[in-house]
């Protein structure tokens, strides 16, 4: 993934060429001030000088900047694919990031992209329960999980984190020990992800 107009951005090509990688997603949360902070046009034209190149000489999969589910990320995506029509960017899928609270909140917001952009196939790159409920959030995961894979426009998703635990959210797929806790037995026992 491209972290934003970084000075690793112009060595992106040469990076992703010598990992092997045949898939690369967009910015990270160019939305944020906090994350990758790009203007959608900006992330156009940067996209068309260090990301297109990837799909026409190498053909790699790309993925459009994955946004941040604040109230500003799916119109920040739009306006970035309207800028990518001028310039010709090639985008394979969109990536979505969520936090939240709330299974039926994660479903209107997948279902949101969805019918703003029915073109793409979509990719959750990240999501997780932020309830402080480690019973809630294993519901949550478990519900998730299984509506996810009844959806054919959701083309893969990955919790998010595949960290050790350190007492500050209850969603860490590991425990202190780099174990796979009970939250990670669960993601792991499905055959999908």
């Amino acid at each position: 993934m491209a972290w934003g107009n970084s000075p690793t951005l112009s060595s992106f090509e040469s990076i992703v060429e010598g990992e092997g990688a045949t898939v690369v997603l967009g910015f990270n949360e160019p939305d944020m001030s906090s994350q990758s902070n790009l203007s959608p046009s900006d992330a156009a034209t940067l996209w068309m000088q260090y990301i297109q190149p990837l799909k026409t000489q190498h053909n790699v999969i790309l993925g459009a900047p994955a946004v941040s589910s604040s109230p500003g990320g799916l119109p920040w995506l739009a306006s970035f694919l309207d800028a990518c029509k001028d310039l010709g960017c090639t985008i394979d899928f969109i990536p979505l990031h969520w936090y939240g609270d709330g299974v039926q909140n994660f479903y209107n917001y997948i279902s949101s992209a969805h019918g703003e952009f029915p073109g793409y196939p979509i990719w959750v790159t990240e999501f997780a329960s932020t309830n402080s409920d480690p019973t809630e959030v294993a519901s949550f995961m478990t519900a998730s999980i299984a509506y996810l894979d009844t959806l054919d426009w959701i083309e893969r998703y990955a919790w998010f984190g595949y960290f050790r635990d350190d007492d500050t959210s209850e969603y860490s797929l590991l425990d202190s020990n780099g174990n796979l806790n009970e939250l990670g037995t669960i993601y792991a026992a499905y055959p999908s992800n």
